[in-house]
């Protein structure tokens, strides 16, 4: 098995912007009513091969079929026994000699063709990764928060992704708060946008960011607030199910040794919250929006990160940092669709 700590990155070119920093099919918008206001950006991503989701998340059906383990009392030994009498399938179990497996067999085997993932949750030989054909593709979002720290700590940018399998595009929107007070204005555009959406995807999202959405979302609209009651698939702990890795991995360990992607000039998670700080105090809400919202804004973007050793550059740091977090956001949040289309590959392949 694979150690976490293990970097396969040796090797790989390290210059230039990493995929994804181009500064093309950007587009921001300012959103404006009486709960407030904030930028909304989204970025297109041309994928680099044809849209296969539909496919593979499909393909999550059959082999949910030939888990036999779902049924109660079938351990590893009993299933190698059943192997050996070529016994792979729920479907073989429901003329199983034994009546309570094919009771049990029948009653998932409805289950899983009436679409019933609360059910089929509670056996608790499934997880939410194996069930991803209860869901199209385009009803999927896959979402990244930033937040100011760890102790009441602030969100100020929520990132959500979705595919587009027609255009061959995975756009990410990207919903951020220019100063402290557009807090509650990014919880709630996020929140209604999510709504169109039966399933989330997230990378420790179960600990952090849902949470997190959802106590701020309580301390500005209290209990009333929605409570993101999406499906949810937490990849921090189904790579590492599916890939067979000893210990717990960061996003960017499964981007460096799995998807081939490495960012050169990304920033350490950890400088985010300072660096946000420094953009509030530094009063460049208002030139960040200028700057997205204007004609040329592609070629500005360009200028601006570069401008990193003139005079000009460094009285822009605040600025420049800003984009950097912009870029990084939805870098991951695109490395979210990449990943799970990684494993239901992997899985795809492993079951044939």
């Amino acid at each position: 098995m694979l150690d976490a700590s293990e970097d396969a990155s040796v090797g790989m070119n390290t210059t230039g912007r990493y995929p994804g920093q181009g500064y093309e099919n950007i587009y921001a918008t300012e959103m404006q009513d009486d709960c407030g206001s904030c930028l909304v950006i989204q970025k297109n991503f041309s994928l680099d091969k044809p849209c296969i989701d539909d496919r593979l998340f499909a393909s999550t059906k059959s082999r949910l079929k030939r888990n036999v383990r779902m049924i109660k009392g079938i351990g590893p030994q009993t299933l190698l026994k059943l192997t050996k009498k070529r016994v792979n399938s729920l479907v073989d179990l429901v003329y199983s000699a034994r009546r309570s497996w094919r009771q049990q067999a029948s009653e998932l085997l409805k289950w899983i063709e009436g679409q019933q993932v609360t059910k089929l949750l509670e056996t608790r030989r499934a997880k939410l990764i194996d069930l991803m054909y209860c869901f199209s593709p385009e009803k999927v979002a896959y979402l990244d928060i930033e937040t100011t720290g760890f102790i009441d700590a602030r969100v100020f940018a929520i990132g959500i992704g979705a595919i587009h399998p027609a255009e061959n595009m995975f756009t990410v929107s990207l919903f951020l708060a220019r100063d402290y007070p557009e807090e509650m204005t990014i919880l709630q555009k996020a929140c209604e946008f999510l709504q169109s959406f039966d399933c989330i995807v997230t990378f420790n999202g179960k600990a952090f960011d849902i949470p997190m959405i959802r106590d701020r979302a309580w301390y500005f609209f209290g209990p009333a607030s929605d409570e993101l009651n999406h499906h949810h698939v937490d990849l921090m702990h189904d790579a590492r199910r599916v890939l067979g890795l000893k210990k717990r991995a960061s996003l960017s360990f499964y981007e460096k040794n799995f998807l081939g992607v490495h960012r050169p000039l990304d920033i350490p998670s950890s400088e985010i919250p300072g660096i946000y700080t420094a953009f509030v105090d530094s009063g460049k809400g208002n030139a960040l929006t200028r700057l997205l919202l204007s004609a040329s804004r592609h070629e500005a973007l360009a200028s601006v990160d570069d401008a990193t050793t003139s005079d000009e550059g460094q009285d822009n740091l605040a600025l420049t940092g800003m984009i950097r977090v912009i870029y990084h956001n939805m870098q991951d949040v695109k490395t979210l669709h990449d990943l799970i289309v990684h494993l239901l590959e992997r899985s795809f392949k492993t079951a044939r």
